[in-house]
């Protein structure tokens, strides 16, 4: 009992972008392991068929009719990587965005943004292979639906902020986002067209998705500071140190996982530009 409490509390004390690429990693080693059995038991033109069998139950089907005989493939789908690299390069940009994205949201929006990311991917790509005549991939896999939703809505929320890379050195989140969708179109290739399909639909929906978080943010604040503003010496105000006081106030009264996801990246954009007028 002692063991499964430690695991517990460990595994709630993880970050949330390594519980999912935890998740991901683990239906990857099942999915390895059932393999492995199944090449014990059976031939190998038999073991070939069973595999494919077992990674087909779980991947999203090219059509909706056959998606109704499957339907909880929708989330399936976006945690099953069965080729290594597949999964590596996955993980690398989950751990990367996800990083990022707890510094703008809170850990129940972006496991949102995950589920709101794969499953508008999953839309995307039966409505694509459907306009396309049943041309496309035999079923989708993997994560990238729902890293890209992530990445957008970081995106969109705090564009200016300053990430720092091993290799390319400093570089601003939105360099890096475009970036990442750049490297996704070239490697899915040309021809998947409901794959291509199902990245837009993830990174539309995460994009989306913080669009209408800021603007209802914005509007909730703007209703609060309306009778501040009205009393406001606009030759003495100075909202940027003003804005920065009030955002430190909070987080001295309440900490920081009280700022909202606009405030964060306010917070962020703030600091950015002290730093850039002090360079």
């Amino acid at each position: 009992m002692i063991a499964i409490k430690n695991i517990r509390n460990r595994w709630f004390g993880l970050p949330v972008a390594l519980k999912l690429v935890a998740v991901n990693a683990a239906v990857f080693v099942v999915l390895r392991l059932v393999a492995i059995v199944i090449r014990f038991s059976v031939d190998a033109d038999a073991a070939d068929a069973a595999v494919d069998t077992v990674v087909g139950t779980l991947l999203l089907p090219r059509t909706f009719t056959d998606w109704l005989h499957a339907p909880w493939t929708a989330v399936t789908y976006m945690f099953v990587q069965y080729d290594p690299m597949h999964l590596m390069m996955n993980m690398i940009w989950l751990y990367l965005f996800g990083t990022v994205a707890v510094r703008i949201l809170s850990g129940r929006n972006i496991y949102g943004l995950y589920f709101l990311g794969g499953i508008s991917g999953a839309v995307f790509y039966i409505v694509a292979n459907a306009m396309a005549g049943g041309v496309g991939t035999l079923g989708l896999t993997g994560a990238s639906a729902s890293i890209l939703a992530i990445m957008g809505a970081s995106m969109v929320l705090a564009p200016g902020m300053k990430l720092h890379l091993v290799i390319f050195g400093e570089a601003t989140l939105r360099i890096v986002g475009l970036i990442a969708i750049l490297l996704v179109v070239i490697a899915t290739g040309e021809g998947n067209y409901g794959t291509h399909a199902a990245h837009a639909g993830g990174l539309l929906a995460g994009m989306g998705y913080a669009y209408v978080l800021r603007g209802k943010t914005e509007r909730k604040r703007g209703a609060q500071a309306a009778p501040a503003h009205r009393e406001m010496d606009t030759e003495t105000a100075t909202p940027c140190t003003d804005s920065l006081d009030q955002l430190l106030d909070k987080i001295r009264r309440s900490g920081f996982n009280s700022l909202t996801a606009v405030e964060r990246a306010r917070l962020i954009k703030i600091s950015s530009n002290l730093q850039n007028r002090q360079s």
